[in-house]
């Protein structure tokens, strides 16, 4: 019997709702879409012309480029004949490029336009492999074999070859989808984790379909919900979101970064987002910021109404009693205000945020729960099809991850270590036998992290094994956590929390380039570029107090002692994952004089 692959799902969508809108898309200034009909046409269309380039089943197929509806429509067409597309994030360097395809032995390479075809091109003498590349921009480019010997042609190219060989090569798609098992490999993603080589992950079409079905059994999306999707479809978490979208037939948008979100959920009014952390923690750190740095009785009442807040959650944390006239005033005269402000911003119909796989800092998330934002965290790996565990409706305990989805098995080893088992994990590494299959003898994928399961069945993750740091009095600090709430503040990025070998803690701080050079312009500073900012008085002593007020909610001792500013953003691809998650090694590899001078002076200025 042929496996169920996400194909399957499209057609059937197709059957059932030919004419409803699939997916929204952006051509220039002009918002466009395409029905489930017209999808699979153009899916089907461009599978064939694939064959038309001597695709064979099991081939590799690098897939580098944005988050857009070309994407999904090359995903799915290589998936309906059997290849496995490699997705390799857009973000990674592009002098990686050629590593990364050539480790899988991909034969075909699709990149977002002409210029990064031109520079695999450049690289040809490392792509032994490669025949040819295939450009998602419509522009034409050229169409027959390049100068370096590898053909060159656009997708829509492609799709009309395709278009004219499908009755001499449509039943042979139709053979070759009816010959893939559940046990090969669907797809492979490039995760960086904190490794500083990125590993090649496996995962086989009954993994896929697991995930998606799981996930459909927990009701998160009905059918006339618009979902915009923020995290890249080259993580494997952006590919079940999609895979969910194809199983329940609601309507799709993405937006390739944090960046363009806020511009696509005015234009669409989505009623769910999916995004990762970070984007809520912006979100939150402005919100805050805009209610602080106002004057008189409003900023007094706002104020006022976050300690209310802060109370609460310790009462909660505490597991006492949740009751009082002030939560109730600080609720209604500010928190409802802050609910709408919150739905306008996101065009007026939102009704549900998803998060993960990062973690997400918890006053940020209780700080959505008490405006009566439903956010739903989660938590998961590559090797686990990006989510094991998802929040339930109005579920929002302190800490908390979620429950294990449905034929997910979630176990904790008696170091702490996060245990999963089920039928969502990887086949295998693809090409890092060294690390083996990561999965013992009794089916459980060792997933480095560390956390708890409560009587409920809650997980609460705790962070990376290799990264909890113990100090010398034995006291175990859990880094992210620090950063979490620092970064929850509107003027960090993003931070570094050390303590190597059991010293003093210090961090390395990047600044949000927009709103320090607004603050700065606002206080008339002479400088506002924000690579000069990082050096003035006035920026240091405004992070200092960031970090003072963080360090009096903490015991004596566990306080950050020293900081540095870095003078540039970290970036995703080096010191950063493809989803905002901190390569902790490369950042202290890059950042080592600096880290060993916050470790060994009382003041060693800025990075």
């Amino acid at each position: 019997m042929a496996a169920k692959t996400l194909f399957t799902f499209l057609e059937q969508q197709a059957e059932r709702r030919a004419q409803s809108t699939a997916v929204f898309f952006r051509r220039g200034d002009t918002w466009q879409s395409l029905s489930w009909e017209q999808l699979a046409r153009d899916v089907r269309e461009l599978a064939v012309g694939l064959l038309t380039l001597d695709l064979k089943p099991g081939d590799r197929v690098a897939l580098i480029a944005p988050s857009c509806v070309e994407w999904l429509v090359i995903d799915l067409a290589l998936a309906s004949c059997g290849a496995r597309p490699v997705a390799i994030p857009a973000r990674f360097p592009i002098a990686e490029w050629p590593t990364l395809i050539e480790r899988t032995g991909a034969a075909l390479a699709v990149v977002a336009d002409a210029a990064a075809a031109a520079a695999l091109e450049e690289r040809r003498a490392l792509l032994p492999s490669l025949r040819a590349i295939l450009t998602l921009d419509p522009a034409p480019t050229a169409a027959a074999t390049s100068g370096v010997g590898i053909e060159r042609l656009t997708c829509d190219q492609l799709r009309t070859r395709g278009r004219s060989a499908q009755g001499a090569r449509g039943g042979m798609l139709i053979a070759l989808r009816e010959a893939i098992a559940d046990e090969d490999v669907a797809c492979l993603h490039y995760t960086l984790g904190t490794m500083e080589r990125a590993k090649c992950v496996a995962i086989a079409h009954d993994a896929l379909h697991y995930q998606v079905e799981a996930l459909a059994r927990l009701d998160l999306v009905k059918a006339n919900d618009l979902v915009l999707l923020c995290i890249p479809l080259a993580h494997v978490y952006g590919r079940v979101m999609a895979g969910l979208w194809l199983r329940l037939g609601h309507a799709l948008a993405l937006a390739d970064s944090p960046d363009e979100l806020l511009e696509v959920v005015g234009a669409l009014q989505p009623t769910i987002v999916v995004a990762p952390p970070r984007v809520f923690e912006l979100l939150y750190g402005t919100i805050v910021r805009s209610g602080r740095d106002g004057r008189g009785p409003r900023s007094a009442m706002f104020a006022w109404a976050m300690g209310q807040a802060r109370a609460r959650m310790d009462r909660e944390r505490a597991g006492r009693r949740l009751r009082g006239l002030g939560w109730s005033i600080a609720r209604h005269a500010v928190f409802n205000l802050v609910a709408d402000r919150l739905r306008r911003l996101f065009g007026g119909r939102v009704r549900l945020f998803v998060t993960g796989p990062g973690p997400l800092a918890e006053r940020v998330a209780q700080f959505f729960r008490y405006s009566d934002i439903e956010i739903r965290r989660s938590y998961g790996l590559t090797e686990s099809c990006g989510i094991s565990c998802i929040e339930g409706a109005g579920a929002g305990k302190i800490g908390s991850s979620g429950r294990p989805l449905p034929g997910t098995e979630v176990r904790i080893a008696d170091d702490g270590e996060i245990l999963l088992r089920g039928r969502g994990l990887m086949k295998c590494y693809w090409d890092y036998p060294e690390h083996g299959l990561a999965v013992d003898g009794d089916g459980f994928l060792h997933t480095g992290d560390i956390g708890e399961l409560d009587r409920d069945g809650d997980l609460t993750v705790h962070g990376r094994k290799e990264d909890l740091i113990r100090m010398r009095d034995g006291t175990v600090v859990e880094p992210h956590l620090l950063e979490a709430a620092l970064r929850a503040n509107a003027f960090i990025a993003h931070v570094l929390v050390d303590g190597t070998g059991g010293r003093e803690l210090i961090a390395l701080v990047t600044l949000d380039r927009d709103t320090i050079a607004s603050w700065a312009r606002a206080r008339r500073l002479p400088v506002h570029e924000p690579s000069q900012l990082v050096h003035a008085p006035e920026v240091r002593r405004l992070i200092q107090s960031v970090i003072d007020d963080r360090n009096r909610k903490h015991p004596p001792g566990l306080g950050i002692k020293r900081f540095a500013i870095v003078d540039h953003p970290f970036t995703i691809g080096d010191e950063l994952t493809e989803t905002m998650r901190l390569r902790r090694e490369r950042v202290r590899q890059k950042y080592r004089v600096t880290i060993d001078a916050l470790h060994g002076v009382d003041d060693p200025g800025d990075a």
